[in-house]
């Protein structure tokens, strides 16, 4: 995490990383179109619940609001039990921060949950 650690982080980094982490995820996303085609749906705990709503209703929020509230999310995301779920509101919260321009900082605070998200996945899932 050295590399978005740095306090010169430059918005392109941030992005490339954040592009690479999304490269990373291709099995996550294999994985889910298997639940899909078995018609599973994703069971969600009392925890994840209610940021998996939030995450579906964030493109209603108006812009001054938006980049505050992706933030907030990003951290309540990064205190969820490690797994596949804590994976999956991370990706989703990361497609969802690359929709508009909202800043450095919530961009970097979105990279760094999508990062710590996949990397905790995949080693507990060894």
């Amino acid at each position: 995490m050295k590399l978005l650690n740095s306090q010169r982080c430059s918005p392109h980094r941030i992005a490339l990383v954040l592009v690479m982490t999304l490269g990373a995820l291709s099995l996550v996303s294999l994985h889910d179109t298997k639940a899909v085609a078995r018609q599973q749906q994703i069971l969600w705990t009392d925890q994840e619940k209610p940021i998996a709503d939030k995450l579906r209703t964030l493109r209603k929020i108006f812009h001054d609001e938006r980049a505050q509230t992706t933030k907030a999310l990003a951290l309540q995301i990064r205190q969820l039990p490690v797994g596949i779920n804590q994976l999956r509101l991370a990706n989703g919260l990361a497609n969802l921060a690359t929709e508009g321009d909202f800043g450095r900082d919530m961009l970097q605070d979105v990279t760094i949950t999508l990062a710590t998200s996949s990397g905790d996945a995949a080693w507990h899932s060894r």
